[in-house]
This record gives C-alpha cells, sequence and structure tokens, in this order.
C-alpha cells in the first residue's frame, strides 16, 4: 500500500501531514480548494481496512446517491513506485466528504478522530461546507451510539438476506420503526418545524457571521510581525562613523 502514497507533492499542490493520535500512522492529504483529497489506497490505510472494503463502501455512497462522482472525484499526478520504477500517473482522489462518508460506514475510531480533525482548518477554523452536515454536531459519544444503531440494523438485514427473505421497501421502514421503538427511541413522525433548506440557510448565515469576525482579527503571521517590528524600535539606532578631515 506504501507504494501508492505520493513521494513528493506535486508542483503547485499542498499538503497536509495527518498523524492519528497512536502515532502509528502518517497521511499526506493533498489540500486543493480548501479541502481534502485523498486517494482510494491513502483511505485504506487511514482507516486500518483493506482496499476491497473501502471500493465497496465506495460503490454504495455512489449508487446510492448519497454523494455525486462527478462533484467528489479528481485526478492528480502522483509519482509512485511501480516495481523498481518511479512513475508518474495521473490518480483518483476523493473529496473530503467521500472520506468521511466512507469513515462513518466502517464504524471506526479512527474515522470520529480524522473528522474532528479534517472539519476544521489548521488552527481550528471552521470549514464552510461542513456546517451543513448534521453529524458534524454530533459528539464523540453520539457517533458511537448512531454507528451502534446502524450496525445492529445492518446485522438484522443481513440476516434477512441469509434466511431470503423477501423485503420490500414498505416492509424496511416498518422494520426500522420498530426496531427503534425496541431500543428506548422515540419516532419522528412529522417533517420537523424547520426545513433541511432553512436549517442550512441559518447555519452559512451564522458562518458567514462567524468568518466576518475571524477576518477582522489579525492573523498568527501578522501579529509575530507586528511583535517582531516592535522589537526592532526597542533596539538603540546604530551610530554613524565620523568622517575623517
Amino acid at each position: 500500500m506504501r507504494d501508492l502514497i505520493p513521494k513528493s507533492p506535486a508542483p503547485g499542490g499542498e499538503f497536509l501531514l495527518y498523524q492519528t493520535q497512536d502515532r502509528r500512522t502518517r497521511i499526506q492529504c493533498r489540500l486543493e480548494n480548501e479541502t481534502i483529497w485523498l486517494t482510494q489506497a491513502l483511505i485504506a490505510e487511514l482507516f486500518q481496512k483493506d482496499v476491497r472494503t473501502i471500493n465497496e463502501h465506495l460503490v454504495n455512497i455512489f449508487d446510492e446517491g448519497e454523494l455525486s462522482r462527478e462533484a467528489t472525484i479528481r485526478k492528480f499526478r502522483i509519482v509512485r513506485l511501480e516495481g523498481r520504477r518511479e512513475v508518474a500517473r495521473d490518480v483518483d482522489h476523493y473529496r473530503l466528504e467521500v472520506i468521511l462518508a466512507v469513515g462513518y460506514r466502517v464504524r471506526s475510531h479512527r474515522g470520529t478522530q480524522f473528522r474532528q480533525w479534517a472539519t476544521t482548518r489548521p488552527g481550528g477554523i471552521v470549514r464552510k461546507e461542513d456546517v451543513s452536515i448534521a453529524k458534524n454536531y454530533l459528539t464523540e459519544e453520539e457517533l458511537q451510539v448512531l454507528n451502534r444503531i446502524v450496525n445492529l440494523y445492518l446485522e438484522y438485514a443481513e440476516l434477512q438476506a441469509l434466511e431470503r427473505k423477501p423485503m420490500t421497501m414498505r416492509d424496511w421502514i416498518t422494520k426500522l420503526d420498530d426496531f427503534l421503538k425496541t431500543s428506548g427511541r422515540k419516532l419522528l413522525d412529522h417533517a420537523g418545524k424547520i426545513s433541511a433548506e432553512a436549517a442550512k440557510a441559518k447555519a452559512e448565515r451564522e458562518y458567514e457571521r462567524y468568518r466576518a469576525l475571524l477576518d477582522s482579527q489579525p492573523r498568527v503571521v501578522d501579529a509575530a510581525f507586528e511583535a517582531a517590528v516592535k522589537e526592532l524600535k526597542k533596539l538603540p539606532a546604530p551610530r554613524r562613523k565620523k568622517k575623517k578631515k
């Protein structure tokens, strides 16, 4: 798998280094258009899963319409080892939304860690595309509960498939409602008081206010420059040498 890791950044590219909390894995993440891109091989290494497993999740994500292939896949040229040769090839990279979607599906603790890291820029600046993703507002404990519910329901679905029991979409909806009731959770039997469009618009308005406040504050590099200028002003002025007559 290591032979698929870019040996050096492509011209004009920018990279961030992500290190897992156990310090056992480092992933070189491509940063382009203010978002992160990873190859399928790097996603597999990140979540410690086989490439075939990652590919299966990717196929399901796109086939189910959760995300669009056209908007979330982009080719970047990387240099990789093929045997003993270094070969430059255009390789598919997957946008951050896809990486996070895979992370939710593999139900990995690493997925939670990476989501927390990737949904902020260096320095803790929130990204606009993340404010409208509902799952990003869940705590780690809430995510674990969600993952367990999904896992149990998927196990039930696999059991139905193994026993070759035909199920219509209405059957699945009914079974899901029964499953949630059995686990002691209330069902949402109405559309809610706020539409998804209104919630997204509200989140984006709040983001614009946050961004304006952030932009009004001096950046770290600006503050460091101003501090350096102040220190220079404290230095005594150099004495001019008198000209000999």
